[in-house]
């Protein structure tokens, strides 16, 4: 991708109603050599949490 454009993505059942949620989303290759998946999820009331992860591309 290395848009840097965030992209929305919804749990599995569709409803984020627990403390848990599965959530699915796949990853185009972004190319050869190491990059960065940004993680961001909000809560209703506005909390944030971020992760990230390295990643390697083909």
């Amino acid at each position: 991708m290395n848009d840097l454009e965030w992209h929305t993505v919804f749990p599995e059942d569709a409803i984020l109603d627990s403390m848990n949620e599965q959530v699915k989303f796949q990853v185009e290759n972004p190319g050869p050599g190491e990059h960065t998946l940004l993680l961001r999820a909000r809560d209703f009331v506005g909390n944030i949490g971020s992760a990230s992860v390295n990643i390697e591309g083909e």
